[in-house]
């Protein structure tokens, strides 16, 4: 049988590696999350600063509601949700509604909301405003 202190001395630096590679994806998660609360709040801005001359967007008593980012299960996405206001909500019976997708890879967005017809008129034109003002483009389809 191997002495203790062998084993010990001959695995010490892999253990040392791999809380050295889980201490570097720690701090990448932790960025990720940060970058991901950054683009939240610009979108917030844009939205603010373009459309709410009359309480448009955002805000207790705004006259649409909200739009965000959220990641998406897949690599490389985020997820366009819309959340409504309360006068919007009473027409569309939902808390949250996906309006598209972004493509973090290629710096692409497309909107494709099956409740088009039910959303406020200019909630989509503002949307896509609001991408392009953040460098991305309408995905092309194939």
């Amino acid at each position: 049988m191997e002495d203790i202190s062998k084993i010990i001395r001959r695995t010490s630096p892999l253990v040392r590696d791999i809380n050295i590679n889980l201490n570097k994806l720690i701090i990448k998660a932790e960025d990720s999350y940060l970058l991901e609360d950054l683009l939240r709040r610009t979108i917030i801005s844009l939205y603010r600063q373009l459309f709410n001359k009359k309480k448009i967007y955002y805000g207790r008593d705004s006259e649409i509601g909200y739009v965000t980012l959220r990641m998406n299960p897949n690599h490389g996405f985020m997820d366009i949700e819309y959340l409504p206001s309360s006068g919007c909500k009473t027409g569309l019976n939902y808390d949250g509604i996906g309006l598209g997708t972004v493509n973090l890879k290629e710096n692409q967005y497309n909107i494709e909301c099956i409740y088009k017809e039910k959303l406020p008129k200019r909630l989509i034109k503002d949307t896509e405003k609001v991408m392009e003002l953040l460098g991305l483009k309408r995905e092309t389809k194939k």
